[in-house]
């Protein structure tokens, strides 16, 4: 649409009421009933020009870490709790087996769950291993004098000579 015949009332009033429709069209909560004294309002109130310490701000509040209140709650996987898991996975097996009358069904269940649960399952293998790992400095023997001379070597004139000799 060509707005050069129009005054700048006229091109906010028309985009007014294009997002007026556009909400009803998208609908959703807030969306299906929402005024135009609304959207002007919303409009009016992010009407102002940014100055650079604003885009500053901007730009830092959107780099920064969010709030550790907001953050969900990471979890670990540590071996007690996946031996835990795979110990309830075992229960749930064994119970399903007991319980149901048809073997092939309850065989058909175990091998599902056993598919289902092989992450875990590789994941606490690898994670014993590297617990039973033994550290690479246990092989390494201590030394007393970084400096010190092997013994097996025969020293020169010079070595044996006192700095006084010299």
């Amino acid at each position: 649409m060509d707005y050069a015949d129009f005054s700048p009332e006229d091109i906010q009033h028309e985009a007014v009421n294009n997002a007026a429709k556009l909400a009803k069209v998208l609908g959703g909560e807030c969306f299906d009933d929402i005024p135009q004294d609304e959207v002007n309002n919303l409009i009016d109130a992010h009407s102002e020009t940014l100055t650079d310490e604003d885009l500053l701000e901007l730009t830092k509040s959107a780099s920064e870490a969010p709030d550790p209140e907001e953050e969900e709650e990471v979890v670990d996987l540590r071996i007690e709790r996946l031996t835990g898991l795979l110990r309830t996975v075992k229960e749930l097996q064994d119970k399903a087996e007991a319980w149901n009358p048809y073997t092939v069904r309850s065989l058909q269940f175990k091998d599902a769950i056993d598919a289902a649960m092989q992450t875990y399952k590789t994941l606490l293998t690898t994670m014993k291993k590297q617990g039973q790992q033994l550290p690479v400095i246990m092989f390494l023997k201590p030394v007393k004098d970084a400096l010190h001379k092997d013994a097996t070597f025969p020293k020169t004139h010079e070595e044996e000579a006192s700095p006084e000799e010299l």
